[in-house]
C-alpha cells in the first residue's frame, strides 16, 4: 500500500534525494523546496491536470479559469454539454478536449466512479477493469496514488 504524500514525507524526501544528490541539493539551498500542491479530489482537478500536460502551468491555468467562467461548477454534467467548438474558444486543444470528454463520460455512464477511486489504493487502481481498458487504448496513463495522466 502506497504513503500518502504529506508536507512531512514530502519534505523528508527532498532531504534524503538532497543528501544523495548535490546538484539538487545546490538547487533547494539556492531557491527551497518545491511547492506540494494539494488540490481536491475530483472532475475539475483531474480536468485541470489534463489541460497541464505538455504546456505551461501559466497557460493551463488561464484555460481553466477560462472553463470555469464558463461552467460552474465544473463537473461531468456541464463540461459534457460544451461542444467541441466551446471547448476550442475557451483553448482547449482536439485531444484534451477529447479525454475530458472521455473521462466526463467515463464518470457519467459509471463506468469511472470517482468517489470508490479516490479510496482505492494503487494495487486496486491498477486491477480496475475499466481504468486498465482506458489504458489500453492509450488514453490513460496511470500514475502512482491513483492520480492520472491522459496522453497528449
Amino acid at each position: 500500500m502506497s504513503e500518502i504524500l504529506t508536507q512531512d514525507n514530502y519534505t523528508h524526501a527532498l532531504s534524503v534525494l538532497a543528501d544523495r544528490d548535490r546538484d539538487l541539493a545546490d538547487i533547494l539551498n539556492t531557491f527551497g523546496l518545491p511547492p506540494l500542491w494539494m488540490r481536491e479530489a475530483g472532475f475539475a482537478t483531474l480536468i485541470q491536470i489534463i489541460l497541464e500536460q505538455q504546456v505551461s502551468l501559466a497557460s493551463a491555468k488561464a484555460v481553466f479559469t477560462r472553463l470555469q467562467a464558463t461552467i460552474s461548477p465544473i463537473t461531468p454534467e456541464h463540461f459534457f454539454q460544451l461542444d467541441e467548438v466551446e471547448l476550442k474558444r475557451i483553448g482547449f486543444s482536439r485531444q484534451k478536449a477529447l479525454y475530458g470528454r472521455l473521462l466526463a463520460e467515463s464518470i457519467l455512464t459509471g463506468q469511472l466512479d470517482l468517489t470508490t477511486l479516490s479510496t482505492m489504493d494503487d494495487e486496486d487502481v491498477r486491477a480496475n477493469r475499466t481504468l486498465r481498458e482506458a489504458a489500453h487504448k492509450g488514453r490513460l496513463h496511470y500514475k502512482q496514488s491513483s492520480h492520472f495522466i491522459f496522453s497528449s
